[in-house]
């Protein structure tokens, strides 16, 4: 496999046919990957009055926290109608993110057919396997929750333990107990359990990714598409790490080379902001317009990366997937008499157009 002109290839596709960048948007909406990190300043400690002057209000610190003690119930109300609605938005971007999927594998199949398929045709193309491609990720889904759920009964389970032990001690050895606990807990359990998760979330990303192509390629259903996916896996497993590491280096690096400038007005913006004395010196339209431009930036590079994603890797199952072509076939030698007429084996008649004894002169 040449895997540099497989990602040559990749990026050509998804720079030429802008409609994968779409469903490449909505691909992304539930997809892994993409961690965040915090930029942690060291500081000193300091006293409030060394605060910026709009930062240092204690009369309004004073009547929010009387507030919430006053509306403990609406507060509690509030928190439950958002984990509704976050719930919600969870199951609406799964599906618009399984539909995302499948018309990008579909799109770039039908692209290397000879095809021009446009946003349309990927969105009738996902929605029709839906069901499949949801039923599928709710699969994969099951083991890690099982994980989950025991993970959060051990602790449970330890929590409880530990506090009945020590219920006539005193606070203070009763919080070094269970610090103590809680640490023998991280190291016996907790770290297997990272562990599992982290080799289980690789098995997944590898299911997810051949396991959708077989579905909306080969025609195939959730489980049979998750044997199909592994198969393949398992058949060509050098080249899939190969093309994997080659992938994350070329993500990296645009990345990389998009997030210094949008890191360096982010810095200046967030200082600017903490060293204003009032807020009516803070360059809030500065703010704002940087802030939807790193918003744009952002999903328009997700998007594109995630098509170019996509298109490499349904570039590569139909690679794996097509079999060789047969050897041409061996070439007929035929055998010549004296006089430069074909040779007639034994128990063969003249054939018609052989020279007759009347017409010789």
């Amino acid at each position: 496999m040449n895997y540099i002109n497989t990602i040559k290839r990749a990026f050509r596709i998804a720079w030429t046919h802008k409609s994968l960048w779409l469903l490449g948007f909505l691909a992304a909406l539930s997809g892994g990957g993409g961690g965040g990190g915090n930029l942690n300043i060291p500081s000193n400690q300091r006293n409030t009055d060394t605060l910026p002057g709009w930062m240092d209000n204690s009369e309004l610190s004073n009547q929010v926290a009387r507030w919430f003690d006053q509306n403990s119930g609406l507060v509690l109300a509030a928190i439950c109608g958002l984990l509704c609605v976050l719930l919600v938005l969870w199951i609406v971007t799964l599906i618009l993110s399984e539909i995302g999927h499948g018309g990008l594998i579909a799109n770039v199949d039908r692209i290397e057919h000879g095809e021009n398929p446009g946003f349309g045709d990927g969105w009738r193309a996902g929605s029709a396997r839906l069901r499949t491609l949801v039923g599928m990720r709710l699969l994969l889904a099951i083991p890690g929750i099982l994980l989950g759920l025991i993970f959060a009964a051990i602790l449970v389970i330890g929590v409880v333990g530990i506090a009945g032990s020590t219920g006539t001690r005193s606070s203070e050895s009763m919080f070094t107990t269970m610090m103590g606990a809680g640490l023998v807990g991280i190291l016996c359990v907790g770290i297997p359990l990272l562990c599992i998760f982290v080799i289980y979330g690789i098995l997944v990303g590898i299911l997810e990714t051949f396991g959708r192509r077989a579905i909306m390629i080969n025609g195939l259903g959730a489980v049979d598409g998750l044997k199909r996916g592994w198969a393949v896996f398992r058949s060509r497993i050098g080249d899939s790490i190969v093309l994997a590491i080659l992938m994350a280096v070329v993500g990296f690096v645009i990345g990389l080379i998009i997030a210094v400038p949008l890191l360096i007005f982010g810095v200046s913006t967030v200082a600017t902001a903490v060293m204003s004395d009032q807020m009516s010196t803070i360059p809030w339209a500065l703010i704002a317009v940087g802030i939807l431009t790193t918003i744009v930036i952002a999903i328009v590079l997700g998007s594109f990366i995630t098509a170019v994603d996509s298109t490499l890797w349904t570039l590569a199952y139909r690679e794996f997937t097509t079999p060789p072509p047969p050897p041409p076939p061996p070439p007929v030698l035929t055998s010549t008499t004296d006089a430069g007429q074909p040779m007639i084996e034994a128990g063969q008649s003249p054939t018609a157009d052989a020279p007759s004894a009347e017409s010789a002169p």
